[in-house]
């Protein structure tokens, strides 16, 4: 009979502890023995280790470039930044799948399983473009103090649900939550920008983005910087989205074509109307070279989703499958293209550029083995339109032999033999390479798999239209002319669709009370009627109320009101968003005492804006012109650091824009403000 060993009597049996004779694990019964929730706990708990020990190694490394003086010694800092990034974005990529409970590789996804030919592709996602934390409370309340003269505090759980806010757009969950979360704060900062940042002058806040390419961070002090980088990662969360769907459904397949449409749109809209961004990653050509990544691997599954559908075993659906491969393989030709500029070139992942390859020389061997297949099943009427697919010459631009006919062999059953021979072979050599290439990652096992099993069926069908006596020598055939029913564009991205309400609601109309507008220290005055006396003024407009006209002589003269004061507070209630009749109910009410708080415009005439702004006479306004126009010539003198790079800046408004409900800045998140 076996009776359990002490663990001490375990241990020195040499197999470890949980280990019984016979070296069998009896579940359950050993604490050391981990249950899958453990398993979960200990590896995110590894995970955040390694993801806290390299960002102490990124903030060293800053620390050295920004110290270093020698450039041979920032290259080799940046090279090792460069490493540490790409560290740390597989790092949050296996950490956000845990988090979601769906496992994934990084940074290339392989569907889980498929079941016909051309279903089993891996997909490039982008990385996320990290950033440093930002407390707007302790950046933004010095503001509110100083330019707004409200009381910072009243704000502070606004300015913490900021804060919050792009905490939450640093490492969104992927899906459309992630989505809703990137848009929301890109809205609402429309009104942090307009609330906090002059359009002459950086802002209070310094934003700093790592570059998603190379790792090197960037800091700047103006809201478009910060937008770009919100927007970028709204571009890479549908990546990520359309590279994670399953796709042996075809609404799956249908969801990853429309989501690459969308990443491609969040680009496209970056190149649009963004300028001189100081990162590699959001450079014009980086972004015409994603928008092109996108929409390639957004062709390959409708493909893929029509490969699915049609059942069709016609000549004509196989040449048209053949020239819809091709067109996806001339897509990576271009966007092979377009990573070889001097921008791109040596900053994307190499991987990237190993799979484009790949996926290039497998979508032209699936057109070579379509058009075989078509010109097997082809009759002598079906003969034109499979000539009519191809280009007239061979792609080394070396002629026919002067005695084959290319009509000829199109014609005749034999004719149309050889071509499909030669196509075939084409497609074999087509599949080598690209298993060649796949041969050295192991994570790509299933597509290699994949890879195999066409390739066999490509050599299948040559070894059975080989002949042992034939002898004729098989030519290079001509090259596949590209061509797709219906293009896809780019989605652009519907901010509209993400509704935000201004957080800062409570400073007033954001079209006065702005940081591009200036006024006077609030004052109050206070109007007290006798002998039945009237007030003397007249007041216009809604939210905020401004005195329209004042009476010569009147108490409202003598007490200083001036035509163009914006009453904000009557009694001290606030009413900046107080309509036009309840204000004048409320002065009714103050009967002959009225306690009004006033402020006066200084950059802007708002009664009549084709001149300038009133004269201000009274001394107590003077005095708060005085004490307003030194703190404005005292922000002008503060010193401004250095940035890194110009300053991001937006492209004139467009039609583009204009259709996003856009603002002339170019960037308004939402029509119908």
């Amino acid at each position: 009979m076996n009776t359990i060993p002490r663990t001490k009597d375990r241990i020195a049996l040499g197999g470890g502890a949980g280990l019984y004779p016979n070296n069998h694990m009896r579940q359950g019964s050993d604490p050391v023995c981990q249950s899958k929730g453990s398993k979960v706990y200990n590896r995110t708990v590894w995970l955040m280790e390694q993801i806290d020990r390299e960002q102490r190694l990124r903030a060293g490394a800053e620390k050295l470039l920004s110290a270093a003086s020698n450039k041979k010694i920032q290259v080799e800092i940046a090279n090792e930044l460069k490493i540490v990034n790409t560290n740390l974005q597989a790092l949050w990529e296996e950490m956000a799948d845990i988090i979601s409970n769906h496992h994934s590789t990084p940074e290339i996804h392989q569907p889980k399983s498929a079941t016909s030919v051309g279903l089993l592709h891996p997909m490039i996602p982008l990385s996320m473009k990290e950033t440093s934390f930002v407390d707007f409370l302790a950046e933004l309340k010095n503001v509110i103090s100083s330019h707004y003269h409200e009381n910072a505090e009243e704000y502070k759980f606004d300015l913490n649900c900021l804060t919050d806010m792009r905490k939450a757009c640093c490492q969104p969950l992927y899906g459309e939550d992630g989505l809703e979360i990137l848009f929301t704060y890109y809205n609402q900062l429309y009104f942090v920008d307009r609330r906090f940042f002059p359009s002459s002058s950086n802002g209070p806040v310094s934003f700093k983005w790592y570059d998603s390419f190379t790792g090197l961070p960037y800091v700047q002090k103006t809201v478009g910087f910060e937008k770009g980088g919100i927007l970028f990662n709204i571009g890479v969360m549908y990546s990520k989205i359309a590279s994670k769907m399953e796709v042996k459904e075809p609404e799956g397949l249908n969801k990853a074509v429309e989501s690459f449409q969308s990443a491609a749109g969040a680009f496209q809209f970056l190149h649009d109307n963004f300028l001189y961004a100081p990162s590699v990653d959001m450079q014009l050509a980086s972004t015409e070279f994603l928008v092109q990544l996108m929409l390639t691997q957004a062709f390959e599954c409708r493909l893929e989703l029509k490969l699915e559908r049609d059942t069709g075993v016609d000549a004509l659906a196989h040449l048209e499958f053949a020239q819809e491969s091709s067109a996806v393989a001339s897509m990576y030709v271009k966007a092979l293209s377009m990573a070889s500029d001097s921008v791109v070139s040596g900053q994307i992942p190499a991987l990237w550029v190993q799979l484009m390859t790949c996926k290039m020389h497998y979508h032209r061997a699936f057109a070579h083995y379509h058009l075989a297949t078509a010109l097997n099943l082809a009759t002598a009427a079906d003969a034109s339109f499979c000539t009519g697919a191809l280009l007239i010459r061979p792609p080394d631009d070396r002629k026919l032999d002067s005695s084959v006919h290319f009509n000829q062999l199109m014609d005749d059953e034999e004719g149309r033999k050889t071509m499909t021979k030669a196509h075939l072979r084409q497609s074999i050599l087509a599949f080598e390479e690209s298993m060649r290439i796949v041969d050295k990652h192991r994570k790509f096992a299933k597509f290699h798999q994949k890879l195999k099993t066409c390739h066999d069926q490509s050599l299948s069908k040559f070894s059975v239209l080989e002949e042992e006596d034939d002898f004729t020598e098989l030519f290079t055939p001509p090259e596949i002319l590209p061509k797709v029913r219906d293009q896809l564009q780019p989605i652009l991205p519907d901010f509209s669709k993400y509704k935000v309400e201004d957080l800062f609601h409570r400073l007033g109309c954001i079209a006065i009370f702005s940081a591009r507008r200036m006024w006077t220290v609030p004052r109050q005055v206070t109007l007290s009627k006798k002998n039945g006396e009237e007030f003397g003024f007249s007041i216009r407009g809604d939210s905020p109320v401004i005195v329209a006209t004042i009476d010569e002589g009147s108490l409202a003269q003598r007490s200083g009101l001036l035509v163009g004061d914006f009453i904000i507070a009557v009694g001290g209630v606030d009413i900046k968003w107080t309509k036009h009749d309840r204000v004048v109910a409320m002065i009714k009410l103050c009967s002959d005492t009225v306690a009004l708080h006033l402020v006066t415009p200084i950059d802007h005439n708002y009664i009549d804006p084709s001149q300038p702004p009133h004269c201000i006479s009274p001394q107590t306004t003077t005095e708060c012109l005085k004490q307003e126009m030194e703190f404005t010539e005292e922000r002008k003198e503060k010193p401004k650091s250095r940035p890194t790079s110009a300053s991001w800046k937006l492209r004139p408004f467009n039609s583009r824009s204009k259709e996003l409900g856009s603002d002339n800045c170019g960037f308004s998140p939402f029509s119908g403000r």
